[in-house]
Formats: C-alpha cells, sequence, structure tokens
C-alpha cells in the first residue's frame, strides 16, 4: 500500500491514476475504488462487485475512464481485500 494518509490511503499508482479509499466515507453497499488523476483534478468511483463497473465520473475522458477501469479490473482480488480489510470493519453494525 502507498501513501502515508491514514484517511485516504493510496493501494496503486500507475499510469498517472491513483487509486484509494476513504476511511471514514459513509457506508456504501458496494465494494468501491476511487480513481484520481491529481494534477487534473479528475475523480472517477468504480465499484468492485458484483462486477467492476464506472458509478461515477468527473473530467476524465473516455479513453481515459477505459485506462482506468481496466487497471481496476487488474488488482480487482487487491482493492476487494483491502476494502474488506480496511472499510468493512469501521461500519460493523
Amino acid at each position: 500500500m502507498h501513501g502515508n494518509n491514514l484517511h485516504m490511503p493510496t493501494l496503486l499508482i500507475k499510469n498517472g491514476f491513483r487509486f484509494f479509499f476513504y476511511i471514514s466515507e459513509p457506508k456504501f453497499k458496494t465494494p468501491h475504488i476511487h480513481v484520481e488523476r491529481r494534477s487534473s483534478g479528475c475523480i472517477a468511483v468504480f465499484w468492485l462487485e458484483p462486477y467492476v463497473s464506472l458509478q461515477r465520473s468527473r473530467g476524465f475522458n473516455r479513453k481515459e475512464i477505459a485506462i482506468a477501469q481496466m487497471i481496476v479490473l487488474e488488482h480487482k482480488i487487491e482493492f476487494k481485500r483491502k476494502y474488506y480489510e480496511l472499510i468493512k470493519p469501521q461500519h460493523k453494525q
């Protein structure tokens, strides 16, 4: 895991994209990952279950979304494992 921010741990930096979670965000029903390109202010969220799909995006063009989605697909198992390790314990009922 990259980065030192405990509230927004970076899981991966690849092709200029940063893939991360917000630890303290409100509970989501579906595991997801945030993607940003810091220099541009672009951001997107991808669902990880039941399959990788775009939840929302701002500023990315179609090609960038396709590249980010391919990276999410490549790392889906790792991202889901980290999601359940880092996020779900915060929202136990």
